[in-house]
Formats: structure tokens, sequence, C-alpha cells
């Protein structure tokens, strides 16, 4: 009764969360209703720069940089995306997960900017759209709670919630874990890319 929960934790986390990663088993499953109120701390930021930023603002011009630099960028762009990528899958299995994922992330998305200029640095994402990924995300995870919840277990309950534990190790295994992973992932990459660029606009002339 007064074994310390770090103990606990680091004894019983992979039996218990299918996660070989204990801060992620700590973070999305014993306390993944604190997580949900972290994401939601995102999503209100994105919220507020959208209010203080949006309307009467136009796009700042930002003139992509020498074709050399966006030359060898077009090769080494491919492989940069494998890092975020594998930080968010492999948050259950190694350190990171969507959190930090979700910055490697808006990272690329800015530097893609940087080189590229606008609006030709992400074809076809714009603010609206990545407004709809950071909504959708924060969606997702409140949906997945519900899981747990409609089996009787409690709101984002993982492997008493009926989430498949998998074998500990494995890709496909920490039950609802990768899944808030990747959710997270893209909400955090959605909300600071979207950040950034409204951050690089400017008031639109007055008539």
């Amino acid at each position: 009764p007064h074994q310390r929960p770090s103990a606990h934790v680091a004894r019983s986390a992979a039996e218990e969360t299918g996660a070989l990663n204990l801060v992620a088993a700590v973070l999305l499953d014993y306390r993944a209703f604190d997580t949900l109120g972290e994401a939601t701390v995102i999503f209100a930021a994105a919220a507020a720069v959208t209010v203080l930023l949006g309307g009467t603002m136009v796009r700042a011009p930002s003139p992509p940089l020498s074709p050399v630099v966006r030359c060898a960028m077009s090769y080494l762009l491919p492989f940069f995306w494998v890092f975020p990528v594998s930080v968010i899958l492999q948050g259950h299995l190694t350190p990171g997960g969507g959190f930090q994922g979700g910055v490697a992330l808006a990272v690329l998305l800015i530097l893609a900017h940087v080189v590229y200029g606008i609006p030709e640095s992400v074809p076809g994402l714009n603010l609206d759209r990545l407004g709809v990924v950071e909504s959708v995300g924060a969606l997702v995870f409140l949906v997945t709670g519900l899981v747990g919840l409609a089996v009787g277990a409690g709101y984002l309950a993982n492997l008493t919630g009926g989430f498949p534990p998998g074998e500990p190790g494995a890709l496909a295994s920490g039950g609802m874990i990768p899944l808030l992973n990747v959710v997270i992932g893209f909400k955090v990459a959605a909300a600071l890319a979207m950040m950034f660029h409204l951050l690089t606009r400017k008031r639109a002339a007055s008539p």
C-alpha cells in the first residue's frame, strides 16, 4: 500500500499498457485525461492567435531562397520526413511521441516556407486546412476516450477499455497509445504551422 507510483510504473507499465516507453505509458494511459488538457491548451492557443491575427490580415510576400538551396532541399526533404514520422509512430516503443514528432513536423512545414516561399511552400496547404486538421485531431482524441466509457471501464481507458495490447515491443502494440500519438502529432503540427503562417501575415492596407 505504500509503494511509490514510479516503482509500480517501472515494473508493470509494459504489462498494463502494452507500451515499452514508460513516459508514453504515463502520458497516454495512466494520466491520459491530463494529456487531453494539455492538448486543449494548444487548441486554445491556436484559436487565440487566429482570433487576434485573422480577418483583415493578408499574407505577407515571402520570396524563395536561391535555386541551389531549393534544388538541394527537394532532394533532402523526403529524408527529413522520416524523423518526425518515426518519432510519432514509434513513440510507444522509444523516446518520442506525438508532441515531439508534431513539433518536428511543424518545423519541416516552416522550413519549406522559408526555402520555397509563399504560396509555393506546401501546395494545397492553407490556413483553413490546417485548422481542419487541428480540430479533427482534438475531436478524435475526445471520441477515442468514449470507447472506454462504452464498455464501462472509464473515459480514456486503454487496455481495460478493449483496445488490443499487442506484443510489447511490436509496432502494433500499446492499445490506443499509438493512435493518440498520431492524433497528437498531426494536431500539434497543424496548430504550430497555423500559428506561424498567421504570424507571417500583415494588416491589409486601408482602402
